[in-house]
């Protein structure tokens, strides 16, 4: 006859009441002071609390963006302005530089409701270069701008002004 092996415990079965696993912490019932029951620990957040959490902050995010470009796309009109007369050495980026140090001077950056973000928006030049329309961030932003009407720049005296379809309505 062999000696029948002891049975061996799956991880899963749960030990006997009064059998102690090496290295396991004292239950829940028993501290180690004691037969006293220890307080109950307020339970850690879940993963899935916590992707709920920073869902809920992308989300918010995400609608605070969308609403920030439905309000420029409805007011791009009144934030748009006609520049004529341009001298044809002016580049784009020259014409950039020059609304955005001029509205800076009196919007220093981070002063706008977009912080950090510069006056211009997007110029779109046309004619060989002869005439452009800008876009600037903000409505009191244009509106200042157009006290650059008359203003030399590389010799030339720029014509500053809302576009056509603004004036006629």
């Amino acid at each position: 006859d062999r000696p029948r092996k002891a049975r061996r415990r799956r991880r899963f079965e749960t030990p006997e009441p009064d059998e102690v696993r090496p290295g396991a912490l004292p239950s829940a019932s028993a501290s180690a002071f004691g037969s006293a029951p220890l307080p109950p620990v307020a339970p850690a957040q879940t993963s899935a609390s916590l992707l709920a959490a920073e869902q809920a902050k992308a989300q918010a995010a995400f609608l605070q963006q969308q609403q920030l470009r439905y309000e420029m796309q409805a007011s791009k009109g009144e934030r748009e302005l006609y520049v004529g007369n341009i001298n044809s050495l002016v580049s784009r980026d020259q014409l950039v530089k020059f609304f955005n140090l001029a509205l800076e001077a009196i919007y220093p950056p981070g002063s706008s409701k977009v912080t950090g973000m510069r006056p211009v928006v997007s110029i779109n030049m046309h004619s060989g270069g002869k005439y452009a329309f800008v876009e600037l961030r903000e409505k009191e932003m244009a509106a200042l701008a157009l006290n650059l009407n008359g203003t030399d720049l590389m010799g030339t005296t720029l014509n500053v002004n809302r576009p056509n379809k603004l004036n006629n309505s």
